[in-house]
């Protein structure tokens, strides 16, 4: 059985050197940026017999370290090109919110894929 896109993913950003987690695999206090790769559902691409699967990256930087969140949205964002058209960005890049639990700002950057169902 073929790798995921989900795992496709996940693997060629650790590839590119990415400090990559997937949704609750990172404990503890944010000490350096890293990004966290999260399927978030599927939903019907318009009118045709197409879904589309949503794939979110969330990427983390420390409390004291904000300047660092564009550098790394923009490395992804760039990274990511190699996905296309495979996986499109939707243009939804969230602006940054303060989680104080782990101490980390955090943006994220959606993309779509579409497959036929």
């Amino acid at each position: 059985m073929g790798k995921s896109q989900w795992e496709q993913v996940y693997l060629f950003l650790k590839e590119k050197g990415f400090s990559i987690f997937s949704p609750g695999q990172k404990i503890g206090k944010c000490t350096e940026p890293y990004i966290v790769l999260k399927y978030d559902g599927a939903v019907q691409h318009m009118t045709y017999s197409t879904d589309d699967d949503i794939y979110t990256i969330l990427c983390y930087v420390p409390k004291l370290k904000y300047s660092l969140l564009d550098g790394l949205i923009q490395s992804v964002r760039k990274a990511m090109k190699e996905f296309h058209p495979q996986l499109i960005i939707t243009g939804n890049v969230s602006g940054s919110v303060y989680e104080e639990e782990i101490e980390a700002h955090v943006s994220s950057i959606e993309y779509r894929n579409h497959k036929k169902r």
